[in-house]
């Protein structure tokens, strides 16, 4: 149970880790068994990304990971108004007709996946699936996969 701090809610490695069990069952039971790469969204996404990489990876098929800069906010906590690309995916990487899990921390308001789904769309994947780790009630944009649907408040992450 995450523990509540003022306008925080505190989340711990144990209960990420039931979050990425949770989505992994998600992809199994949509039978999403076969992914070619997992973008992370950073700084959030690396975490979450790392986990599902080791997730979905097998000795005979190991999952790349890459990472996809974006920021969403400056000081303070403060949603800038527009989400920002401050490290673009490689334009050598071929992810042409690949199938891609893109990966983030949380939707908070959904303006960074959707974003990052723009920015991949040059590189023509097959299939763009998405993932949180905690969906907010007010994002904008649903993920395919969830760990766990929140309220709105602010989520402090154990490697924060």
């Amino acid at each position: 149970m995450p523990i509540l701090q003022n306008e925080e809610v505190h989340y711990s490695f144990e209960e990420i880790r039931q979050n990425i069990d949770g989505i992994a069952r998600q992809m199994a039971v949509r039978h999403v068994t076969s992914i070619d790469a997992i973008i992370a969204i950073g700084t959030g996404g690396w975490i979450p990304g790392k986990l599902l990489k080791d997730r979905l990876s097998t000795e005979e098929r190991p999952v790349p990971a890459y990472s996809l800069g974006i920021i969403n906010y400056g000081p303070k906590k403060k949603m800038l108004p527009h989400p920002r690309i401050y490290q673009p995916l490689p334009l050598d990487l071929n992810l042409e007709n690949k199938t891609i899990l893109l990966v983030d921390e949380v939707a908070d308001s959904g303006i960074s996946i959707i974003k990052a789904l723009e920015h991949l769309q040059g590189f023509k994947p097959k299939k763009a699936y998405t993932s949180v780790l905690h969906q907010k009630e007010a994002s904008l944009y649903c993920p395919d996969f969830v760990g766990e649907h929140v309220g709105n408040k602010w989520i402090v992450y154990p490697w924060e």
